[in-house]
């Protein structure tokens, strides 16, 4: 009889780590993908269907009605009721979870109360600004196995009290399947979103921090407003406690400006061959360190909720302030620093990551 693997995704960014990694163990395992949170959510952009639509055989569906309005507490003990019923229904042999979620490490204390063994991705990481720094130790905790991003993060996870011969770091996924990828020409993408890229593009992704300032938030999309030739494409927040706040501020920003667009669901490869065309990113996303720099793409990075990540040097750190913000976009058009990171060195990437850590898990399996 196969063995079972559960892997459980509740938000656009887990499912983009994990999706391959799936794909390549379902023709060995039974494989299970559990979706719930904001995948079912219009204002998030109904990404259900990308999963829907992708090559993952065996969906498990829980819908969590008006996921984004619901208490956070409240939402954290529907969501132990659900992974609670789901793993009691798959008996999985192995739990694979990604991230740092507060929702992921709900689940993990669930199956480590079942004793069922966890495999979680990426841990170790360090982010001061965001209560994620948190949730993503307590995932660590509960869990047996450890897939971690980069050296430093091994280390980490190792001074946490886990075994070395437990902890393995083979690099992000997602940078070791991008890099094989041929991207959408300019064409592609323009049709895909109905625009015209201009003379100077930027990506824009801002996420709630620890300090949750409205008042800094509002820095950010003040910033981006007068830039002569310049178009700005915005993807949507976390559903985190302050994303309500975030998503009303860029609704008025998009609807004042002709050159702002707001995309609540890209897609990985449209993300990445927007970003290929574009001069760099602008936010304080987790992508902007860990892979944007793969690209040799510039990264604005603002604020603290990052602080603490290896950096490459494309990535140019700044406060929520906007004159910095403004000088930091010309920055990134500057002959003097783009061709300084041409022979970009990205932390977060080792070859054959997706191979390595197939083979890993079937050494656990066994």
């Amino acid at each position: 009889m196969k063995k079972k693997i559960l892997f459980i995704t509740s938000d656009r960014s887990d499912f983009n780590l994990q999706k391959d990694l799936i794909i390549k163990l379902q023709n060995i395992y039974n494989c299970y993908l559990f979706c719930t949170g904001t995948h079912f959510d219009k204002k998030f952009g109904l990404t259900i269907n990308n999963i829907k639509n992708s090559k993952i055989k065996n969906l498990i569906f829980s819908k969590i009605k008006n996921v984004n309005n619901i208490d956070f507490f409240k939402l954290n003990s529907i969501y132990l009721d659900k992974f609670n019923k789901i793993i009691n229904k798959i008996k999985p042999d192995l739990l694979i979870l990604f991230g740092d979620r507060s929702e992921i490490l709900i689940c993990s204390f669930v199956a480590y109360s079942k004793k069922i063994n966890i495999a979680h991705f990426y841990g170790g990481e360090v982010t001061k600004g965001s209560l994620d720094n948190k949730y993503r130790d307590g995932i660590s905790i509960f869990s047996n196995y450890h897939f971690t991003s980069n050296i430093n993060h091994k280390k980490n996870v190792i001074n946490l009290g886990f075994r070395r011969e437990n902890v393995f770091s083979y690099g992000s996924l997602l940078n070791d399947v991008f890099s094989k990828k041929n991207f959408y020409n300019k064409q592609k993408v323009e049709k895909k979103y109905n625009v015209k890229l201009s003379k100077y593009n930027y990506v824009l992704t801002f996420h709630t921090d620890k300090e949750n300032n409205i008042k800094d938030y509002k820095k950010v999309f003040e910033s981006i407003k007068g830039l002569d030739k310049t178009s700005i494409f915005i993807c949507r927040p976390n559903n985190d406690p302050g994303s309500k706040e975030i998503l009303k501020l860029i609704n008025k920003t998009k609807n004042n400006k002709k050159n702002i667009f707001f995309i609540k669901d890209y897609g990985t490869k449209y993300y990445f061959s927007l970003v290929k065309l574009s001069n760099g990113v602008i936010g304080n996303s987790s992508s902007g360190i860990s892979e944007i720099p793969g690209l040799n793409k510039p990264s604005i990075n603002i604020g603290d909720r990052q602080k603490g990540r290896p950096r490459s040097r494309s990535v140019i750190d700044v406060g929520y302030d906007i004159k910095k913000i403004k000088k930091a976009i010309l920055k990134t058009r500057s002959k003097e620093f783009l061709k300084m990171i041409k022979k970009n060195n990205n932390p977060y990437f080792k070859k054959n990551a997706l191979l390595n850590t197939k083979k890993e898990i079937i050494k656990i399996l066994k």
